[in-house]
């Protein structure tokens, strides 16, 4: 939701779905509404964080909320490939430096889980989702690249426009088509 500014796409009307603090359990609630009957040519999608972000919290669930992350995952994914949906999943941003203030609701091993279900996400590719390892440009020392953060969790705008020209050779350039992208 925060996404600015919006990858340049000639010709093409950009919806931005994204809401603030969303699941994978909740958008897979709204993937039909919000999404599949948008009819869209393509869809860029990235979600994740929050589900894992609860492990703070929820320590004694931490391989249920991981879990039923990546099977979310998967349920969207089906879903898109059972419409031939195309669709671009971004795996899930590292998390930045965490503040004092968010100590007591934190666990390192957030950090850790985050790169299991990415590799799990990386090993989903099919014929009409594509999934893009963001790790290779927000990755350094295992957490956000300090320039590119806008708090814990969330990209700043630099960040955006380096994830605008990064997406760019995966975007379709015909029909039917991922572009020049190798991930």
């Amino acid at each position: 939701y925060q996404w600015d500014p919006l990858p340049s796409l000639s010709g093409c009307e950009i919806i931005n779905r994204g809401i603030p603090g969303d699941t994978t359990s909740r958008s897979l609630l709204r993937i039909e509404n919000d999404l599949v009957s948008l009819k869209p040519d393509l869809v860029i999608i990235e979600i994740g964080i929050n589900d894992l972000n609860s492990i703070g919290f929820l320590p004694e669930l931490e391989n249920y909320i991981t879990e039923n992350c990546k099977k979310n995952l998967t349920q969207m994914i089906d879903i898109l490939n059972t419409r031939k949906i195309r669709t671009l999943f971004l795996s899930i941003y590292p998390v930045s430096s965490v503040p004092c203030y968010r100590l007591p609701f934190w666990s390192e091993k957030i950090r850790a889980y985050v790169n299991e279900v990415n590799a799990y996400l990386l090993q989903q590719n099919s014929q009409y989702v594509k999934v893009v390892d963001c790790n290779k440009i927000f990755l350094s020392d295992d957490k956000m690249k300090k320039e590119y953060a806008l708090d814990m969790l969330h990209l700043n705008r630099s960040a955006y426009m380096r994830l605008n020209d990064f997406i760019t050779p995966y975007l379709p350039v015909e029909k039917n088509n991922y572009g020049r992208g190798s991930n």
